[in-house]
């Protein structure tokens, strides 16, 4: 029997829950996900599964006998993107002598194969989480507590040609 590859519905996704109920039917549906994805199977409310690269078997006649007969629980199915990626931001805070210093973070993430299932933080109110939503939670406390910080404790005069910072 071959499987549906699932993957993310577009490049800028970090993770996406998947619908399951669509996959349903008198058939049994396998579905794959490529090793470059992680698959977090959650029922009831509880993660139960949690693959770099997986197979899931949804539906068919037996399980719809299950149901019938034990009562149906709640599937999702969330899938994130394993991969690194890199995003940029823009910066501006103020020097000690007032003035304004401007500059480009470089951030390099992923999402850890050993902890995945930690991506359901993001994921509490979203159906999808964009790469970018990780940047902006992390420039809400980035930009004031580190570097407005430390760009107000020098003088313009001193940051001027200092590549290292």
């Amino acid at each position: 029997m071959s499987s549906s590859v699932l993957t993310l519905s577009s490049d800028q996704l970090l993770a996406e829950y998947v619908g399951l109920n669509e996959f349903r039917g008198f058939a049994e549906t396998r579905l794959a996900v490529g090793p470059d994805l992680a698959a977090v199977l959650i029922r009831d409310g509880r993660v139960v599964g949690v693959e770099a690269g997986a197979h899931v078997s949804v539906g068919g006649f037996w399980q719809g006998l299950k149901d019938a007969i034990g009562g149906q629980h709640s599937l999702r199915l969330l899938i994130a993107d394993l991969k690194p990626f890199r995003l940029v931001e823009q910066v501006t805070a103020l020097t000690a002598d007032r003035v304004p210093v401007g500059g480009e973070l470089t951030f390099e993430f992923q999402v850890d194969p050993e902890r995945a299932a930690n991506i359901l933080g993001f994921m509490a109110e979203h159906r999808a989480v964009l790469k970018t939503d990780v940047t902006a939670r992390l420039m809400a406390h980035l930009k004031d507590r580190v570097i407005e910080a430390e760009i107000g404790r020098l003088r313009a005069v001193d940051i001027r040609g200092n590549v290292g910072l």
